[in-house]
């Protein structure tokens, strides 16, 4: 069984449709036996983790950068060509 977490309104206790139809909240997943979690994710209080309302903050919306990689676009190369020589080297 897997377990997703879907949008409701605030006294619904299942779902409107049915489940196949049912969509995602992207982001946000399920830890654990029923506690949600992720970005922005705010616990209703006194329902034991099982229920959680996502609050509109500024940066929500905002695409995340990816991380440096080998010292970044301009030092890729160089760094790249020394980790290969090194392991040359260790191969010998």
């Amino acid at each position: 069984m897997k377990k997703v977490v879907v949008n409701l309104p605030p006294d619904a206790t299942t779902p409107v449709s049915s489940l196949g139809d049912v969509q995602r909240v992207s982001g946000v997943k399920v830890q654990g036996a029923h506690t949600i979690v992720g970005p922005h994710v705010e616990p209703v209080k006194g329902a034991n983790g099982s229920v959680a309302r996502i609050r509109v903050k500024e940066g929500m919306w905002e695409q995340r950068r990816g991380h440096k990689v080998d010292g970044g676009e301009r030092r890729k190369a160089n760094v790249r060509s020394r980790r290969a020589a090194q392991e040359r080297g260790t191969l010998r």
